[in-house]
């Protein structure tokens, strides 16, 4: 599921969300990159609206195998909510994924 922005970044978000569930999930991290871009402008660096993006890209990342970089997404969330259970417990299943992901490749089941 994802996240819901506000303000200036609102539709970028729903772009975003309309790319990532065609698939296109390029597109859907340039929107999500475009939302923070504008969350920054308009609230500044440590505003914890900008953690709901990083958690929609890291969403994102996940869905493409992109694991790393969901990992490192969901760590950007938690610096800017540090008490969040959903990012947290997205953070742990998504380092689990990733090991398993690293796991097949290492078996030769699948390719990087």
């Amino acid at each position: 599921t994802m996240h819901n922005c506000e303000g200036a970044a609102e539709s970028l978000c729903a772009m975003g969300a309309k790319r990532m569930s065609q698939s296109r999930y390029d597109d859907a991290l340039a929107a999500y990159g475009q939302a923070l871009t504008a969350l920054k402008s308009t609230k500044g660096t440590a505003n914890a609206e900008l953690g709901e993006v990083h958690w929609n890209r890291a969403q994102v990342n996940k869905y493409a195998r992109r694991y790393d970089a969901a990992v490192a997404e969901l760590q950007l969330a938690l610096a800017l909510s540090p008490g969040n259970k959903t990012y947290l417990r997205e953070f742990r299943a998504i380092q689990a994924a990733r090991q398993a992901h690293y796991q097949l490749i290492d078996q030769g089941l699948v390719g990087r």
